[in-house]
């Protein structure tokens, strides 16, 4: 089973992501956003070594957090490379950082309809 889970407790702060915490498992799985500022969904599933997950109805920016034990080689946002940036600009840059001490893979993603991300 995959776990996530959402911080910030649900309150919009200004120019603020809503932090999402996924560690995927082998079986999709389907997590129910609830926020202040709307509702959303995250399905989350690993196969054959990819670990892919789509967000639908975002309301405000997400920083999603993967569990992973290496690096990604790469990371697509709908069908587009997105690029490596380092952990100090990540806060106001769009992209991804691997943390090998965490070890997570950080992920950026603007507001909107539906974004999926492959790793």
């Amino acid at each position: 089973m995959s776990y996530a889970y959402a911080t910030t407790l649900g309150v919009p702060l200004p120019g603020r992501a809503l932090e999402v915490i996924a560690t995927p498992a082998d079986t999709a799985t389907t997590f129910a956003l609830h926020d202040v500022t709307g509702d959303a969904t995250l399905d989350v599933s690993r196969a054959a070594g990819a670990i892919t997950f789509t967000a639908e109805g975002t309301s405000r920016a997400l920083l999603v957090r993967v569990r992973q034990d290496a690096a990604p080689s790469t990371v697509i946002v709908d069908g587009a490379a997105t690029p490596p940036v380092a952990k100090e600009a990540f806060g106001s840059t769009p992209g991804f950082f691997h943390d090998p001490a965490a070890p997570y893979t950080y992920i950026r993603l603007a507001p909107g309809a539906s974004q999926t991300v492959t790793l």
